[in-house]
């Protein structure tokens, strides 16, 4: 056995200084490369991510606008309805057209009730078969 530490490491030092070859300098190299293309792909996806960020909050913002005015247009629809069928307007529009209010006729006229559910009970189905016949027969229906 051979303990001379001197030769020892002689040894290790010539094998590391003969390794740093073309080949590790290229290793490296490619290492490096492949840690910046990385780096690359990561800014580039988070630039790829807040672009579609903006044109999401763009088209939400839009919608909201869109709604907004959907809104006010029905409110609008809605006062201008109440004005159409209010009184005045309804005079006004008969006296422009000449139009009269006349009595109703016999047939044009129902009479309907909501009873409670006693007084449903109370009534027999066979009346109410009747009553509704007789009113078919009256308004001209079988």
């Amino acid at each position: 056995m051979n303990i001379q530490p001197g030769k020892i490491k002689q040894r290790t030092a010539v094998r590391r200084s003969s390794g740093s070859n073309i080949g590790t300098t290229v290793s490296r190299i490619g290492r490096l490369a492949l840690l910046l293309l990385a780096l690359a792909g990561v800014v580039n996806g988070y630039i790829y991510l807040n672009q579609k960020i903006n044109e999401t909050d763009t088209a939400i913002n839009r919608c909201r606008v869109d709604i907004d005015r959907t809104g006010r247009e029905i409110e609008l629809a809605r006062i201008r309805r109440e004005e159409l069928r209010a009184w005045p307007h309804i005079r006004s529009m008969m006296a422009r057209y000449n139009i009269k209010l006349a009595l109703p006729k016999s047939g044009q006229v129902s009479r309907m009730s909501i009873l409670s559910v006693e007084q449903a009970a109370n009534i027999p189905l066979r009346g109410i078969t009747t009553a509704s016949a007789a009113v078919g027969t009256v308004n001209g229906r079988n």
